[in-house]
């Protein structure tokens, strides 16, 4: 039994040593750092800095002045069924007309961007004469006579890019004015606040 124990014993103390010298050990093995490795270095991007716009409000004043102004650039003449004017009826209205629809686009380049010149084509209620090959609507007719307006004052130096050709069709027509009155096939010009 006496040499049992001992067994146990010489076991237990090898045991720890052991456990003793790999504990050591472990501590004595030198860990290496990771092996660094080095950074290219990039070129560095420069960034364009932003201007920030100053917000613009939209005058209301100024709108509701021009839109008077605009209620006399109304361009009337067209033809039962037509979308352009003659080349006489376009060179009166623009001898009338361009010089203030160019100082409304003047006004416009303080205000805001959403600020448009609305362009709405208009049609009487009377229907087109018949054609054989060729049926157009009223709301067609009235939205092509706003491009032509659009155009005819691009094609004459207006910057029109804040225009917007817009068809009314025949639900406008002028007040105290039969609908079917040639008079409501027109062009109305506005300017608006989105």
């Amino acid at each position: 039994m006496i040499q049992k124990i001992n067994k146990i014993s010489a076991l237990l103390i090898a045991g720890l040593v052991l456990s003793l010298y790999c504990g050591t050990a472990k501590e004595q093995v030198r860990q290496e750092p990771p092996p660094q490795t080095v950074a290219k270095a990039e070129p560095t991007k420069v960034e364009p800095q932003k201007v920030e716009k100053p917000v613009l409000t939209v005058n209301e004043k100024l709108v509701s002045e021009l839109n008077q102004k605009l209620e006399k650039a109304t361009m009337t003449g067209f033809a039962n069924g037509k979308t352009t004017l003659s080349p006489k009826q376009e060179k009166n209205w623009l001898s009338k007309n361009l010089s203030l629809i160019k100082s409304v686009v003047e006004s416009l380049k303080d205000q805001p961007e959403t600020v448009k010149v609305e362009v709405a084509g208009h049609a009487s209620s009377r229907l087109a004469p018949k054609a054989k090959y060729i049926v157009i609507t009223r709301e067609e007719a009235a939205l092509k006579r706003a491009e032509y307006a659009v155009d005819l004052l691009r094609r004459n130096g207006v910057d029109t890019s804040r225009f917007v050709a817009i068809s009314k069709s025949d639900r406008n027509p002028l007040p105290k004015i039969d609908p079917k009155d040639g008079r409501n096939r027109r062009v109305s010009f506005s300017v608006v606040a989105n």
